[in-house]
């Protein structure tokens, strides 16, 4: 009979053990996990900002209800009152007649002449030139250098305040104790940008602000105008939040890298598409969301958008330790400066007592050789004392050689013996002055005669 092969049979298939089992349910909550971290991107931090003031910090209204109809209402009076007088506003008109010719080889047309001669004819037209360009709301440099100037003498006399929102002190406030540096980035001119935060209805709030910015950084609408901003400020474009109500604005911003928040505030332009849950898509390729604030205190809770930079807190803690510590320095170095020039003060004192007892001492030697010198020469000098003597004797001895002069009033001459007539005479002509002596014997010989006849 054929052997008859029996078929293996089929192993009956082994369940895993409990252990893979719970080893492969972890691996996939773990690969969940970390998608998910994936998907949902870190949070910004921001440790710097940057904002517009039109539409953001101030009301579009001030700028253009107040502002503006402001420096355009007084430019003629303006330009006529300073026209001669006003050195500063020469370089203003020359910039506004370099941007006029600017548009005439661009093809504006209607640019008014600014080269004419007349003086009243020359004033008109920078006016009328200064009106259209108010008008189509041009940001141009010219233009906004000299509103500026304009403003500049109506801030400072007060005919116009500058508008701050409510809520922007406060929140400047929170901004420096949390160590956030806050700059300004406007159309502008910083000129004018300072005059709005220097006297605005709030006060001075020139103090919060750590810079400013205006289109001499470039447009507005250019991603390179940021980069060079964030250059110039020192910080990465991704750690600054960039703050405006132009979209165009906060895209051009946010290609550069910055984090960027739109405000929306009453009276701005309405955005399109409209905001879905307080989210603006931008136009771009990526569709980009960008959180929309209605005012800055909403700021401080957009925590799923962006915050603070807490190590921004640190640094500013860190940098007022340095500042305190500078301070006491400061005061230390003072003190000893004042401490070193008091000892000084006290050597000069003393060596003030000194000179004076020197110069005392001198006066005192000067005074005494005066005294001296009133004295004869023969006290103080032995020399001279000798010669003196010498003199004096010699004085003496001719004296004694004169012969006695005659009496005036006598009558009869005196008689004189043998010795008397002959001493003179003998001496006569010993004398060193025989021509004194020969008077002398002129008058001795008729007291001769008179002797001989008695």
């Amino acid at each position: 009979m054929p052997k008859v092969e029996k078929k293996a049979a089929k192993p009956s298939p082994v369940s895993p053990p409990a252990k893979d089992a719970k080893k492969g349910v972890k691996a996939e909550k773990a690969e969940k996990k970390t998608a998910e971290k994936v998907e949902k991107a870190p949070v910004p931090e921001f440790s710097c900002v940057l904002t517009d003031i039109e539409g953001t910090t101030t009301s579009i209204s001030f700028v253009h209800e107040v502002l503006f109809p402001y420096a355009r209402d007084n430019a003629l009076d303006f330009l006529t009152k300073h026209w001669d007088s006003d050195k500063n506003l020469k370089p203003l008109l020359d910039a506004l007649k370099s941007q006029a010719d600017e548009d005439k080889k661009a093809g504006r047309k209607d640019v008014p002449d600014l080269n004419a001669k007349k003086k009243d004819a020359l004033i008109k037209n920078y006016v009328a030139y200064i009106h259209s360009m108010i008008k189509e709301d041009r940001k141009i440099g010219a233009l906004k250098n000299f509103q500026g100037y304009i403003w500049k003498f109506a801030y400072e006399d007060g005919s116009v305040k500058g508008h701050v929102y409510p809520d922007v002190l406060p929140s400047l406030k929170k901004f420096t104790e949390n160590g956030i540096p806050v700059y300004i980035y406007s159309s502008g001119s910083i000129s004018a940008q300072k005059l709005i935060f220097g006297f605005s209805e709030a006060g001075d709030l020139l103090p919060y602000f750590k810079g400013h910015f205006d289109t001499t950084s470039g447009s507005k609408l250019e991603k390179k105008s940021y980069i060079t901003i964030a250059n110039e400020i020192g910080i990465e474009p991704s750690k600054i939040l960039f703050l405006s109500d132009n979209v165009k604005e906060i895209e051009a911003a946010n290609e550069a890298g910055y984090i960027t928040c739109i405000l929306f505030r009453p009276g701005n332009a309405e955005l399109v598409p409209a905001p879905v849950k307080s989210k603006y898509t931008l136009p771009n390729k990526d569709a980009t969301k960008i959180p929309v604030a209605k005012d800055f205190n909403q700021l401080f809770s957009f925590n799923d958008y962006f915050k603070f930079d807490k190590s921004a807190r640190a640094h500013a803690k860190s940098d007022a330790l340095a500042e305190q510590l500078a301070q006491k320095a400061e005061a230390d170095k003072k003190r000893e400066e004042i401490k070193a020039k008091h000892l000084k003060q006290i050597e000069e004192a003393k060596k003030g007592s000194k000179r004076t007892a020197q110069i005392e001492a001198r006066e005192a030697k000067r005074q005494a050789a005066a005294e001296k010198a009133k004295e004869p020469v023969s006290k103080s000098s032995p020399k001279k004392r000798k010669a003196d003597e010498a003199e004096a004797e010699e004085a003496k001895v001719v004296e004694e050689e004169k012969p006695p002069k005659k009496a005036k009033n006598s009558s009869t001459p005196k008689k004189a013996n043998k010795d008397e007539e002959e001493k003179p005479v003998k001496k006569v002509k010993e004398s060193p002055t025989p021509k004194k002596v020969n008077k002398k014997e002129d008058k001795a010989v008729p007291k001769k005669g008179k002797v001989g006849k008695k």
